[in-house]
């Protein structure tokens, strides 16, 4: 696990990046607010709670930030577009092959960087919570309940393929649309088997991702079989510097 002591080049084309953004619920957040995009600052002011603000602050500033160096162009600039289902993905004025995927949660942000090849990357934080409480039927598909069942721990367990789900249906460019109990992502099975009637023509593949914060699960997805993983890890304070 590095740190962002030098900004690295694009990754390669069997290579993906993976920014980990700790720290995110800070109030020093609240001076981006006026830097985001519009768009940005105005879902930023709805929320409720201000841990929920800052968290999203700091994800919107990670995103920009690295885009921004990744493309050579100003924080300013990086722009968006999205398909049907709001999957974001780089404008077309960037001319740009690089594909990218954002997820946050309690005080982690999680950012997937590669280049052309779709990705999709999932964080949750499951300290505190209950996974009988949060049920899987209609959820988790038969093997993945069972998984659960059978598990030490299945708080873990249950955190684990969650983030592995929200990973695939992120990166195929469908989130919640796609039927979650008609696919199989569990743990130890590196290849995803859909079986709805809108899996993908390309075989996706799922990989759980340890980080150095404990409670969380993470994965990321990709039609690619095995790449390789480079892991960068940046505070908040870090992100706020570098503006």
């Amino acid at each position: 696990l590095a740190r962002m002591t030098q900004f690295p080049g694009l990754p390669t084309r069997d290579e993906i990046h993976l920014w980990v953004a700790t720290g995110l619920l800070s109030p020093d957040l609240d001076t981006a607010l006026d830097i985001v995009a519009p768009e940005e600052q105005e879902r930023a002011r709805r929320f409720r709670f201000e841990t929920d603000r800052w968290r999203y602050l700091g994800g919107a500033l990670l995103q920009r930030l690295v885009l921004a160096r990744y493309l050579s162009c100003s924080f300013e600039d990086v722009s968006y577009s999205r398909n049907q289902w709001g999957k974001p993905s780089m404008d077309r004025s960037h001319n740009s092959a690089i594909q990218f995927s954002l997820s946050r949660s309690h005080k982690v942000a999680l950012f997937a960087v590669c280049e052309g090849v779709e990705v999709g990357a999932d964080l949750e934080y499951g300290l505190g919570k209950n996974a009988r409480d949060l049920g899987v039927a209609g959820i988790f598909c038969r093997e993945e309940q069972a998984f659960v069942s059978r598990a030490a721990d299945p708080n873990r367990a249950f955190f684990e393929i969650w983030a592995r789900k929200e990973a695939y249906i992120k990166g195929i460019g469908r989130g919640l649309s796609h039927p979650l109990g008609e696919f199989d992502v569990t743990p130890g099975k590196s290849i995803v088997h859909d079986w709805s009637v809108d899996t993908p023509s390309q075989a996706w593949q799922v990989r759980s991702i340890e980080l150095p914060d404990v409670g969380y699960g993470a994965a990321i997805a990709t039609p690619w079989s095995s790449p390789s993983i480079e892991m960068i890890e940046i505070d908040s304070g870090e992100l706020l510097a570098v503006l």
